[in-house]
């Protein structure tokens, strides 16, 4: 695992959404938006069949094939990390990003 867990993931902000929540994926908000994109993946977990998650992969698949001689192959974060995940997410329809659900970046820490 890539995350020091500082409490419970099944309180309040972990992983029980409120009664009538569309949470359906649970990732970390990041604690700095500005440099590391909106989410990071310290600690990622979701009900099967996520759209999220073909977003994050044919995301992967493509900067993978542009890693050569473009700025995707010099910045990791952005080819694996919270860049990656961040921009999957950014680009789902605003609906579809209803099922996404940060969890307190201070509680599921990557840092």
């Amino acid at each position: 695992m890539d995350y020091e867990c500082t409490g419970g993931i099944d309180g309040p902000t972990g992983l029980n959404p409120p009664p009538g929540s569309s949470c359906k994926v649970f990732i970390v908000n990041s604690p700095d938006p500005e440099h590391d994109g909106v989410l990071q993946n310290a600690f990622m977990a979701s009900v099967p069949h996520q759209p999220y998650w073909e977003n994050v992969f044919e995301l992967a698949i493509e900067r993978k094939s542009t890693w050569t001689g473009r700025i995707w192959g010099e910045i990791p974060i952005q080819n694996t990390g919270p860049g990656l995940v961040s921009d999957a997410y950014t680009k789902l329809p605003e609906e579809a990003q209803k099922a996404i659900c940060g969890l307190n970046s201070t509680e599921f820490s990557g840092q």
